[in-house]
C-alpha cells in the first residue's frame, strides 16, 4: 500500500512539472510572436528608409532632396514643410 502511495504522489507530481512546462511554453510561444511582429514592423521600417534614402539620391536638384528626406519624418502641410526647408536650407 505504501508504494501505491508513493507512486501516486510521484504521478501528481510529474502531472505537475508537465502543467508548469505547459504554462511556460505558452508564455514562451507569446512572447515569440510578439518578437516577430516587432521585427517585422523594423524590417519594413528600414525597407521605406532604405527606400527615401535611394529616391533622395536619385533626385537631381538640392531642394527635392530636401524635401523628400524631411517629409520622410512625418506627414506635414506646405507651411510646415517651408519653415523645415528654411532650417535646414536657410531658404526655401
Amino acid at each position: 500500500m505504501k508504494k501505491l502511495e508513493e507512486l501516486s504522489s510521484k504521478i501528481a507530481k510529474i502531472e505537475e512539472e508537465i502543467k508548469t512546462l505547459k504554462d511556460s511554453e505558452r508564455s514562451l510561444y507569446q512572447s515569440l510572436q510578439i518578437a516577430r511582429v516587432v521585427l517585422e514592423s523594423y524590417s519594413r521600417i528600414i525597407g521605406f528608409s532604405l527606400s527615401v534614402e535611394r529616391l533622395a539620391r536619385d533626385l537631381e536638384g538640392d531642394i527635392e532632396r530636401h524635401i523628400v528626406q524631411i517629409l520622410a519624418r512625418r506627414p506635414m502641410n506646405v507651411s510646415q514643410l517651408t519653415e523645415e526647408l528654411r532650417k535646414v536650407r536657410g531658404t526655401a
